[in-house]
């Protein structure tokens, strides 16, 4: 089960244009810190829901270490 956070993130990459989010901007989506960002960025991370790389965000369109959803779609686990 997702925490509400990494549920809310899950949903803005999905709804969001381009779907790659930075740091900074999942900050102010979520309204929590880097520290928060990060941790709910690593849950879908662990989850296999989205993977990160050095890409334009789509929120500020800086190039920046962004989260987004997996191209191919969820990794099924073995």
């Amino acid at each position: 089960m997702l925490s509400e956070l990494a549920a809310r993130l899950l949903a803005e990459l999905k709804a969001l244009p381009g779907g790659k989010l930075c740091v900074v901007c999942a900050c102010h989506l979520l309204d929590t810190d880097s520290d928060g960002a990060i941790t709910v960025m690593r849950e879908l991370v662990a989850r296999g829901e989205i993977i990160h790389g050095a890409f334009h965000c789509s929120a500020c369109e800086g190039v920046a270490l962004v989260a987004f959803l997996r191209p191919f779609g969820r990794r099924l686990s073995a």
